[in-house]
């Protein structure tokens, strides 16, 4: 209890802040805050009445209090003003009248109090709850409102598109400044679609009202900390970020799947009185006492909000608690922290900083041997270089607010004397020709770096030095282009005190540009302003330009970003200018016409001739913007503006008329700036002769190709090979696969290109191999006139071309009888079939031969030879429904065999192409009966039903079957005439097992056919295979089930089109209706992985290219009205969807899918177990164990081929040494 003193007029009050004194009490007092002990009375009528211990008879405020004490909003916060005022003048213990202690009371509340605290909680198990108001529209089925509590939490936005919703709490403090807060939630990002957005924000500030609605961005200008999880191109995110005053403080990358967990993840924001940020966020400190710069107590109010676009996700929040510290009288500050004395090394950097604590707004001075440093008022001090003459210096910092000031202990500086002269470290000429960039090892001071006399270049002079920190830029005579010249330094001395010198006759040779066609130069120039960005002088008039860019790489064509794409992660700030520099190479003389189309700002010029000097502006758009590649359209200006031939700005030498000469070099520069405001960071430029038709929008650059090119620098450009294509020995009929290790580095990045070649038995003449771009390259089917043929392949990287050694082809006559590479089973309803696969496409004739084939258990029934199964390869491909069409594997129909047996079938006398037969003993494949995978024919058979979707269709079921190959235990090939998988209306192949609850599968799509550019080869999960459901009978009603699949589509189509050559996840919500979903990266054939995992009602999608290293997309969440069942049909499917590209017509028969190691996810680093070999009758068997894929090599270092996934594997033991490992999945 704290001390009482007399009054005069005899009252007693505890001592504290001052008082005004009340009715029937003259003196002036001070309170402090006593014990929190009262209860208010909540019935109806009776808001205002309050008891106390000390006063126990209760006591109607009446109108002495505003309403908004008592508000149910925010009853705490009301309660604990009330409160500390009743145990301010109940513990004075003094006998008051009521109106005495009315006065006092309302006194106590409105006096200049200490901070106070408002507090919100909730853990949304009442939907009913008030203190919050919710703004949002309706979901998808335009009756359910959003946000909603529901369920125990409070849904934002659920995973549907378009939706923004926001939660504002009540003003927790009746309009009071608060200076410091702490707010703790969980929140659910995730199940969404296949790319989740947009992501969550908090908010806090003046500008948040009660019916703001916002998304992941936040609203005003007042303390913002978005959870975004959508990239826009920028790579701005995913990342949690903290902006306060519309700028940005601090930023915090993260996976998507890392924010996108589909699972409550804790969050606390914490906001100190002294300006303080800080953040945590799934169990760790993200941003600690992030500085908020001016900031000063205000009012205002908390809200949430969140927003899907064109991709979603549910995004929720659970478990709130707010509390707030209302601003009272400021407390001094306090340095809790001083700065630390430092040594550093001179020219090094170095930083003071302290911590503290007061009442902000808070300012700052930093002092050095008591002088004020002009400009140092942060909370940290930053020396970038630091001199020699701040050996011994003393700094500190002073920090004050209107309640006093603090000054920090001293901190000393010790700087140790840079006695190191600098080296001459490399040199590199310009694209000009006119410049020489030499960089030394450290910054050198402007006089005698600057001195042209300290350099010399044989055979060039130079005429100017420019120092820009360590290197130093030579202007110099022409030079010759791909010519080799030594720069020689001397008398340059560094930034030290001492002046160290470089060592006499330094040297550094550099290679100077060399012309590259097919590529044109992109330069980027951060830090130009709004203002100084509208025009391009300012540019021109940088001291970087042309030469010292902040970041420079290799285009294509004239655009930028690549491909029509809007923006890119290598652009995440913006006021910069850009530009793309090269030269057009007239394909023919004639009057040329060029075209622009860009955001914000650009301007395109030509030179009359290949000097950039002689440039002149030809078309321009100094504010506004089209689309990507709008060549004729705009949104807010003239398009003529972006054409020469009407441009306003155009300045061409001869007027609108640009007449151009064949195969002539014309220097070609178009610059581009971007705004703080802009929306997009896209320009390009295209060209037509005058009489052509005008480009239409959306067509790529014609300038690219043969028509551009640029000079660029060889330095540091290296191709290291380190396994060059061996020699190989092959069968007619097979395809070789010659492979290449290589690495490349350049300026301009470590991108390596690939040509192979080819040189034809007895010829001297090496031609390009159409499409022969990779580090492997596979031949077509070979004859044994392809012996003798050599393959070599040409590496670059820019300005540098490296070719590989020659490897030479032997092809050796097919006298080798087929063997058996796999055999497994499956069920077809109830009967068991055995699939057997060779190693090589098989005679028909005897392939289907039932006595061929015996079981060691049971009866081969029947024999389907299945010419569409072909070997692996394009290659085997053949259109048309003559064929010739020739298979790899047949399927046997059995009996007398269970589910669970051990069997081993033997292949005798079966024959491959050219007449080699089997042995009469046979060759043997054991196998155990699956007891899960059965196949079935999803769908109909629209070839065979008269649907033939517009196309020339011969309906024999001979060309169309479905059907499906087991050869191991997870290895299938699936056959299908499947002629659609969209809408309401699917055909295709499916291989599955009944799975009850959550599971996680995957497999290795080795291969599918080219057939239309939407094929699919994957993954499915459905509570049904809508066997014998055709088209008529969807049509007449009947509703295909739901489903969640996974698939990969061909890179080529049948015709030789590009095919999507996506990863794809799409899901039919309910039955009979449509899917949705989208896709994300390219399919790594023949390492095509999938992986499909159910959790509840949430289905998530993976991808990857080597089983190990797994990308989330695709994540998916079936409603509570329309729930997946427990029980699934799961597995593979194939579906060519031959209606599109006029693929059925094209290829006249069914196609094959090949997947492999199909089973269960397992971790990474799970490894096979032991692998055996083994030798008999001149055969190698390997088996192992576990689920890893067998690899081969005719090295120990590589590379590895996938053999297979089928064992055990038996091969010749003869021939060249080969390598086998099991690579663990």
């Amino acid at each position: 209890m704290p001390p009482i003193t007399a009054a005069r007029d005899g009252c007693h009050y505890p001592e504290g802040v001052r008082l005004s004194p009340p009715t029937g009490c003259k003196s002036e007092c001070t309170r402090i805050t006593g014990r929190l002990d009262f209860k208010l009375d909540p019935s109806p009528g009776r808001r205002k009445v309050l008891s106390h211990k000390q006063h126990p008879e209760p006591l109607d405020f009446g109108s002495a209090f505003p309403a908004r004490f008592f508000r149910r909003a925010a009853p705490r916060a009301a309660r604990a003003r009330v409160a500390h005022a009743v145990d301010t003048v109940m513990n004075s213990k003094c006998s008051l009248p009521t109106s005495v202690f009315l006065g006092a009371l309302a006194a106590a509340l409105y006096a200049g109090s200490p901070a106070l605290a408002g507090t919100f909680t909730s853990d949304f198990s009442n939907p009913n709850q008030t203190g919050f108001t919710l703004n949002g529209g309706f979901r998808a089925d335009g009756v359910t409102p959003y946000p909603a509590v529901e369920n125990g939490y409070l849904a934002l936005t659920y995973n549907e598109n378009s939706q923004q919703g926001s939660m504002v709490l009540d003003d927790l403090d009746g309009g009071q400044a608060i200076e410091s807060f702490v707010v703790r939630f969980k929140l659910q990002i995730g199940p969404g679609s296949g790319n989740p957005a947009d992501g969550v924000s908090f908010c806090f500030g003046s500008e948040v009202t009660s019916f703001s609605n916002f998304g992941e961005e936040g609203i005003g200008n007042g303390i913002i900390v978005a959870f975004d999880t959508y990239d826009n191109g920028g790579g701005e995110a995913p990342a949690v970020e903290v902006k306060y005053g519309g700028a940005s403080l601090a930023i915090a990358k993260f996976a998507k799947a890392d924010m996108v967990t589909s699972k409550f993840e804790a969050v606390e924001i914490e906001l100190t009185r002294a300006g303080m940020l800080n953040v945590s966020y799934k169990g760790r400190r993200l941003f600690e006492n992030v500085i908020l710069p001016g900031f000063q107590p205000i009012a205002g109010q908390f809200g949430f909000g969140a927003r899907t676009g064109g991709e979603n996700a549910n995004q929720w929040i659970d478990d709130l608690s707010v509390t707030t510290v209302v601003a009272g009288g400021a407390t001094a500050p306090v340095v809790t922290a001083p700065p630390q004395s430092q040594t550093v090394n001179e020219g090094a950097p170095v930083t003071f900083r302290i911590n503290f604590d007061g009442s902000a707004p808070l300012t700052f001075q930093w002092l050095s041997n008591n002088v004020a440093i002009a400009g140092a008022t942060e909370p940290t001090y930053t020396i970038a270089r630091v001199p020699a003459t701040a050996n011994g210096a003393k700094y500190k910092c002073t920090v004050s607010n209107n309640a006093g000031t603090a000054t920090s202990a001293e901190a000393t500086l010790t700087v140790v004397p840079d006695v190191t002269p600098p080296a001459l470290v490399s040199a590199r000429g310009s694209s000009d020709f006119l410049g020489v960039v030499v960089s030394f090892s450290e910054p050198v001071d402007d006089v005698t770096g600057g001195n042209r006399a300290n350099y010399a270049i044989a055979g060039l002079t130079i005429n100017a030095a420019t120092v820009f920190g360590s290197n130093v830029v030579l202007a110099t005579s022409k030079q010759a282009e791909g010519a080799t010249y030594t720069v020689v330094v001397n008398n340059v001395k560094d930034q030290a005190a001492a002046g160290n010198t470089i060592a006499p006759n330094s040297q550094a040779t550099f290679r100077t540009f060399v012309f590259m066609p097919g590529f044109v130069l992109h330069k980027k120039y951060n830090d130009f302003s709004d203002a100084t960005g509208t025009s391009p002088d300012n540019l021109f008039a940088d001291a970087r330009y042309p030469n010292q860019p902040d970041r420079m790489d290799l285009l294509n064509a004239v655009e930028y970003p690549p491909n029509g794409a809007t923006r890119l992660p290598a652009d995440p700030v913006r006021n910069y200018f850009d530009t793309i520099e090269g030269y057009f190479i007239p394909p023919q003389s004639g009057n040329y016409v060029f075209f622009t189309a860009g955001a914000d700002r650009w301007w395109l010029f030509l030179s009359t001739d290949e000097n950039p000097a002689n440039k002149h502006l030809i078309a321009a758009e100094p504010g506004g913007w089209t689309d990507p590649r709008a060549w004729n359209t705009t949104h807010d200006t003239d398009p003529y503006r972006h054409r020469s031939d009407f441009s306003q700005f155009n300045e061409w030498p001869a007027g609108a008329t640009i007449t151009l000469t064949a195969n002539r070099r014309y220097y070609l520069e178009m610059v581009h700036h971007d705004p703080s405001w802009s929306g997009g960071d896209w320009f390009a430029a295209t060209y037509k002769l005058e009489a052509e038709d005008d480009p239409a929008d959306g067509t790529a650059p014609r300038l690219t190709g043969n028509v551009i090119g640029t000079y660029v620098d060889p330095s540091g450009s290296e191709i290291n090979i380190t396994q060059p294509p061996a020699d190989l020995t092959e069968q007619e009929n097979r395809s070789a696969t010659f492979t290449i290790v290589a690495t490349g580095t350049s300026a301009y990045g470590g991108s390596l290109s690939y040509q192979w070649q080819r040189q034809a038995p007895g010829s001297s003449t090496w031609q390009d191999l159409a499409g022969a771009t990779a580090a492997s390259y596979s031949t077509s089917l070979l004859t044994l006139a392809d012996s003798g043929a050599k393959f070599r392949v040409i590496c670059s990287v820019p300005a540098l071309v490296v070719t590989s050694a020659v490897a030479t082809l032997t092809v050796v006559p097919d006298t080798f009888a087929p063997k058996i590479v796999g055999a497994g089973s499956i069920m077809k309803g109830n009967a068991i079939e055995i699939g057997v696969g060779f190693d090589e496409n098989v005679d028909q004739s005897t392939a289907s031969a039932v006595a061929n084939y015996a079981l060691s258990k049971g009866t081969v029934t029947g024999v389907r030879y299945q010419r569409f199964a072909h070997t692996d390869g394009v290659g085997f491909f053949q259109l048309g429904t003559a064929g010739p069409h020739h298979g790899a594997a047949v399927v046997l129909t059995t009996s007398g065999l269970t589910a669970g047996d051990n069997v081993t079938v033997t292949v005798k006398n079966v024959k491959d192409l050219k007449g080699n037969a089997m042995s009469a003993a046979g060759e043997s494949k054991a196998l155990v009966v699956t007891r899960t995978l059965k196949w079935a024919a999803m769908g109909g058979d629209d070839y065979l039903e008269g649907e033939t979707g517009g196309q020339d269709i011969t309906p024999d079921p001979a060309l169309w079957p479905d059907d499906v190959v087991a050869l191991g235990q997870a290895d299938f090939d699936l056959i299908s005439s499947g002629t659609a998988n969209w809408n309401n209306y699917d055909e295709a192949t499916f291989v599955y097992e009944e799975i009850t609850g959550d599971f996680d599968k995957v497999v290795r799509v080795e291969y599918q056919d080219p057939t239309s550019q939407w094929a699919r080869a994957g993954m499915c999960a459905t509570p049904s295979a809508d066997e014998g459901v055709n088209r008529a009978a969807v049509a007449g009603g009947a509703m295909m089930e739901k489903r969640y699949l996974l698939r990969v589509n061909p890179a080529v189509q049948w015709n030789g089109a590009a095919g999507n050559n996506a990863n794809e996840a799409v899901w039919r919500d309910t039955a009979g209706g449509n899917y949705s979903g989208g896709g994300a990266g390219i399919p790594a054939y023949p390492n095509a992985w999938l992986r499909l995992q159910r959790t509840g009602q949430t289905f998530t999608g993976y991808y990857s290219a080597d089983g190990k290293n797994w990308t989330s997309y695709g994540v998916h969440t079936f409603t509570a009205a329309e729930p997946m069942p427990d029980k699934l049909l799961v597995g593979l499917y194939y579906a060519p969807e031959l209606n599109n590209n006029s693929a059925g017509g094209g290829i006249g028969h069914s196609t094959v899918a090949k997947f492999r190691q199909y089973g269960d996810f397992k971790e990474a680093g799970e490894e096979p177990g032991r692998t055996t070999i083994s030798l008999s009758g001149g055969n190698v068997t390997i088996n192992w164990e576990g689920d890893g894929i067998l690899q081969s090599a005719t090295s120990v270092l590589g590379p590895w081929t996938n053999v297979g996934s089928t064992k055990p594997y038996t091969a010749p033991a003869a021939g060249a040494a080969m390598y086998f490992r099991v690579q663990g999945q």
